[in-house]
């Protein structure tokens, strides 16, 4: 597949979920919410390991870059989370 339709599939991805994130903050606390989308991820990871054949090779820069990133991902979504709720918990 192109380039180009896997940006367009994110950039809707991205639209489409944070309509859906901002419903769930209105019902739900921005930490639950948080924790529900870690959920689903784990669920997606798996299936993707089940499913797909990839190299599972891994370096310890790797593993660094993907922490690091990961952890300013999730703070970011949780900012986010609290944000769609105008700031308050």
């Amino acid at each position: 597949m192109q380039a180009q339709y896997l940006i367009i599939f994110a950039v809707l991805g991205w639209g489409i979920g944070s309509l859906f994130n901002k419903v769930a903050n209105d019902n739900m606390h921005p930490i639950m919410v948080s924790a529900t989308a870690t959920v689903v991820f784990i669920i997606l990871l798996g299936l993707t390991f089940a499913f797909y054949k990839f190299d599972y090779k891994v370096n310890s820069t790797g593993i660094i870059a993907a922490t690091v990133g990961g952890l300013c991902m999730c703070l970011a979504s949780m900012a986010y989370f609290y944000a769609l709720r105008g700031g308050h918990a």
